[in-house]
């Protein structure tokens, strides 16, 4: 019985002295910092229509191809449309040749009159056949404009510099108006697209002129520029956000993953302590382990509730009305404290 007791009180010795490291409470403004994953995607994409119907002649780009604006990506059978501007062309210079008429008669009812051979009906005849003439080559001219304008339009050419994602044509084929033929992209006006969750949506939106952004990207690290967060929330009640992409000399294509960590400045000054020092219970309930000082040089731990903001950097905004800056808190050996146990302290950090 005595041996019993004995183990018992050396046990209690034991536990009752606590090893453990401690840091201090700390006082300022602790940066908001939210790390999500988002994807790479292009500021310009887009699908690529035909705006007249025919037969796909020549197909000149595949998935895959970087293009330059105004490159030829497909080219319509334009056959009878070329005959249609021969035959109008044809025509306009049939006009030029009684404009070229018109004034030779006119030029000569002039001397006519001059000499009192001929009067100024005659000149008025001539003047009205030469402004009809004048009139039909305007005419025609338009004429050959409109036939064109239709036959630039057998031929689809890309809007921007970009690469061709995806290609749905094949020569041979019947195009509709408007059908798609190809997927283009820009690869030089990359931004972020990150998933903003909704209570975070006020504060995002009210600095956004102070809001930083780091992201890493296929094991490169670069930045990005706060671009705009689209006040519409999406099925799952999140925002979208853009930020501009600094692309490491074209390393970032559309696509890719990325992590980013989004910062921006806290409101007010509040109490920060070591992520370590939290302790989170199975209630649900967080608090850390505070040093009481003795007068005969011993250390106690006490327990104290805390409600966390958001951290960054390694440690933590909370809010604790027992807490104060220049308070040990307990980061390594807290795991098994109980109230009131004595501390033995290793280090202060």
């Amino acid at each position: 019985m005595t041996i019993t007791l004995v183990a018992m009180l050396l046990a209690s010795k034991v536990v009752a002295q606590s090893l453990v490291a401690v840091a201090p409470v700390k006082q300022g403004n602790l940066p908001h910092t939210l790390i999500l994953n988002g994807n790479i995607v292009s500021a310009e994409q887009v699908e690529i229509g035909n705006e007249i119907a025919g037969q796909v002649y020549k197909v000149q780009m595949e998935a895959g191809d970087s293009v330059q604006q105004g490159q030829p990506l497909l080219q319509l059978r334009d056959t009878e449309i070329r005959w249609q501007l021969q035959e109008a062309q044809a025509e306009l210079s049939r006009d030029q040749a009684e404009v070229t008429l018109a004034k030779l008669a006119k030029q000569r009812v002039e001397k006519l009159i001059a000499t009192n051979a001929a009067t100024t009906e005659h000149h008025d005849q001539a003047l009205a056949r030469l402004e009809q003439a004048q009139a039909a080559v305007i005419a025609q001219q338009a004429q050959i404009g409109r036939i064109q304008d239709r036959l630039e339009r057998h031929s689809v050419r890309a809007p921007f510099d970009g690469m061709i994602t995806q290609r749905n044509v094949e020569k041979g084929s019947w195009m509709a108006i408007g059908e798609t033929i190809a997927t283009l992209v820009s690869q030089d006006n990359l931004r972020l697209e990150l998933s903003i969750p909704q209570h975070l949506y006020s504060a995002i939106n009210q600095n956004r002129e102070s809001i930083t952004v780091s992201l890493q990207v296929a094991g490169l690290d670069t930045t990005a520029s706060f671009e705009r967060i689209i006040p519409i929330a999406n099925k799952n009640r999140n925002f979208t956000m853009w930020a501009t992409i600094n692309n490491l000399d074209g390393a970032f294509i559309p696509g890719m993953a990325a992590e980013a960590t989004v910062r921006w400045p806290a409101s007010a000054k509040g109490l920060y302590v070591p992520e370590d020092a939290l302790v989170r219970r199975a209630n649900g309930t967080i608090i850390v382990w505070k040093v009481v000082n003795h007068d005969n040089n011993e250390h106690t731990a006490v327990a104290v509730p805390v409600i966390t903001q958001h951290s960054y950097l390694g440690d933590t905004l909370v809010d604790a009305p027992e807490l104060a800056e220049g308070d040990n808190v307990v980061i390594q050996g807290n795991e098994t404290l109980r109230p009131e146990q004595k501390l033995s302290i290793q280090s202060v950090e």
